[in-house]
């Protein structure tokens, strides 16, 4: 019946689309119906996921498409689209539009300029649902979906739902996948994402900063792109003036995507953000927000002596070490982890706050006892062990902007005695051999140079057992 031409086509098409959309709710007796094959797949309603393959098996998403590209009326249209959001949510849908030629369909219609504001709406909504497969994310870049979803963003009134559904799918199409986060900001995304933080809808803020933080991570090009935009100002404000719990954990989650760029990392000192994120560690703000605060922690003093010495000063490091003898998540205390290595290297009054709260020491030891250098918390205990335990020597990290990137000669001067931490073997190379890599903030397991603001560091032992014990030597090109 969808298929059908001439002037009966859009009354009965507009019919049989509210049939889809309305008819069926996958209870028992439609349940029943559909089993028995005595309903055409076009006549059940969508909102079942055993209804929702039912109709796609029978070609009833094929269909759908056939009248949306037919330039159907307004009401025919609505009713299409209502039975398609409908079919999305089904995971078994959103793999079979690509035959169907959906995607361009969609993309089509949400840039065209006589579609009203409800169908685009409805269409942006359809685009969330087919993002539950990850390929789709591509196949929207791919056939220009990203410009007109930025348009729909801009367009709309901050507060609106307009905005807030772009801004989720937006954040969708930036997770995990480079080119889009790319994408997005070529085509102009950031600010008006930026300009949504400031919206009264605590949903609508939420998912803006959701979106800033997939953008920026991993990306210093977005991370630049989102301090340009005042994004960085916005998240701490967000931040000080109380925002409700969820809003808070994506603002401290973006924040710690934007501490990629040291330039970011300041401001967020400057600005006093540094407190307001630590605050979140606190049990009342839940596991997630416990999570992102103490990622972000990490990822605020990851190279930064002026942003270590904040935290300690702001009684941050306490607080670290109160959270990690209460036994969190293990990813919770990896970043903590991280983020107690990095301070106790650049910060030589935080050996004594380690050492004087023997729970977490002990915890500390523990962890350098039980793992290896190839372990996460393992490798972060054996760095922080390495400056406690040998307070006679500067093991602090130095920060060289000028070597560059590539392997290096380390020359040896001021290497201890015994340079593979947790190694007996006593052997000392005279030049340690070490390599630089760009950063992979998700990759923990690699010693990596940030930008050209920071580095760390791996040498061998003549035993070819790697440390990662912290070397101030002198650097120089090979």
């Amino acid at each position: 019946m969808l298929g059908r031409s001439g002037r009966e086509r859009e009354e009965e098409a507009a019919v049989v689309a509210r049939a889809l959309l309305n008819v069926a709710c996958n209870d028992p007796d439609e349940g029943a119906v559909r089993r028995a094959g005595g309903i055409e797949p076009s006549q059940l309603a969508a909102r079942g996921d055993d209804n929702c393959r039912a109709i796609h098996g029978c070609g009833g998403l094929d269909r759908l498409m056939r009248l949306l590209r037919s330039g159907p009326g307004e009401e025919a249209t609505q009713a299409a689209l209502g039975a398609l959001l409908n079919l999305t949510g089904s995971p078994t849908v959103c793999e079979g539009v690509f035959q169907a030629g959906t995607i361009p369909q969609l993309v089509r219609m949400l840039d065209e300029p006589e579609m009203t504001a409800a169908v685009r709406l409805q269409v942006a909504r359809i685009m969330s649902n087919l993002l539950q497969n990850k390929d789709n994310a591509n196949m929207i870049r791919i056939a220009g979906g990203i410009k007109p979803l930025v348009r729909a963003l801009a367009d709309s009134a901050p507060g609106g739902e307009a905005a807030q559904v772009a801004a989720v799918a937006l954040s969708q199409l930036a997770s995990g996948n480079a080119a889009n986060k790319d994408a997005i900001r070529e085509a102009g995304g950031i600010p008006p994402l930026v300009g949504l933080l400031g919206s009264r809808d605590g949903d609508a803020a939420r998912w803006a900063a959701c979106a800033l933080a997939e953008i920026a991570e991993e990306s210093l090009s977005n991370c630049s792109a989102v301090r340009f935009a005042g994004g960085v100002d916005r998240l701490i404000d967000l931040l000080r003036d109380g925002a409700p719990s969820q809003v808070a954990t994506q603002a401290v989650r973006a924040i710690a995507s934007l501490s990629l760029g040291r330039e970011n990392q300041d401001i967020v000192r400057r600005r006093g953000g540094i407190p307001l994120v630590l605050a979140l560690l606190d049990e009342e703000w839940g596991h997630s927000a416990r999570v992102v605060a103490a990622c972000a922690a990490a990822e605020l003093a990851s190279g930064n002596r002026l942003n270590c010495e904040a935290i300690v000063r702001d009684g941050g490091l306490d607080r670290l070490l109160g959270v990690l003898v209460a036994k969190p998540s293990d990813t919770v205390i990896g970043h903590i982890m991280q983020a107690v290595a990095e301070i106790v290297e650049f910060c030589p009054e935080a050996r004594s706050t380690i050492l004087n709260h023997a729970e977490a020491e002990a915890a500390i030891r523990d962890f350098g006892a039980e793992g290896s250098s190839y372990d996460s918390n393992g490798r972060q205990a054996i760095r922080i062990l390495s400056c406690i335990d040998a307070p006679t020597k500067d093991y602090q990290r130095r920060t060289d902007t000028d070597c560059a990137q590539g392997s290096l000669n380390q020359t040896a001067s001021g290497a201890p005695d015994n340079c593979c931490a947790g190694c007996s073997c006593s052997k000392s190379d005279e030049k340690l051999q070490g390599s630089w890599k760009q950063s992979s903030r998700s990759n923990a397991a690699e010693w990596t140079r940030h930008g050209s603001e920071s580095s760390r560091y791996m040498f061998t032992c003549a035993c070819s057992k790697p440390t990662l014990q912290p070397y101030t030597g002198s650097w120089s090109p090979r």
